[in-house]
């Protein structure tokens, strides 16, 4: 924690940042558990949500332009369960950072993920069905934007193709698959 707080003074730079809030939601604080008598305690680390929020946030205004501070942003606000702050940092996000084909993919998966499972590194317990929660039809929405960013890459059309075919649309779904094989990446 040292090591990255030297470094952020230093030479601060926006993996140095991000580094240092995987590193507070991985570690966070050292604790002790119980041990059996004999035996010595086993540290294990609880991931402190508060301090990587902070650093991100901080880290998002040093360097507005680097998308995988943005995703990360949104990931804690989904965290703490605010799904309208997580699909602000996207819009931000998205406007900042409009060539970053990994970020409006994720941002169309949050869409289609609302209320199940959201992201897998905070283990969300699943509560429905993907079918039953979630928008298929804004995750459209995120995609066709992307599209319209970003001439012909294959990842949105692939992306988009999965979307349709996720949501028990397809003839949609062959339809953007006859849309790609017409065009050339």
């Amino acid at each position: 924690r040292l090591l990255l707080q030297r470094a952020r003074d230093k030479a601060s730079t926006e993996r140095v940042w991000m580094k240092s809030a995987l590193f507070e939601r991985e570690h966070g604080e050292e604790m002790f558990c119980h041990a059996p008598v004999g035996l010595d305690p086993h540290p294990f680390f609880t991931g402190d949500h508060d301090a990587e929020r902070n650093l991100i946030l901080k880290a998002v205004d040093m360097f507005p332009n680097f998308a995988k501070l943005h995703m990360m942003l949104v990931q804690v606000h989904v965290h703490f369960g605010n799904e309208d702050a997580a699909r602000q940092a996207y819009n931000r996000a998205v406007t900042l950072c409009p060539k970053s084909v990994q970020l409006w993919i994720v941002a169309a998966h949050m869409e289609q993920a609302v209320g199940v499972f959201l992201l897998p590194s905070y283990n969300f317990p699943v509560t429905k069905s993907l079918h039953q929660a979630g928008s298929f039809t804004r995750a459209r929405s995120v995609l066709e934007r992307a599209r319209h960013a970003i001439d012909a890459n294959p990842y949105l059309w692939l992306e988009t193709i999965r979307n349709e075919a996720n949501s028990g649309e397809e003839r949609l779904a062959l339809t953007r698959m006859s849309q790609v094989s017409a065009l050339e990446f």
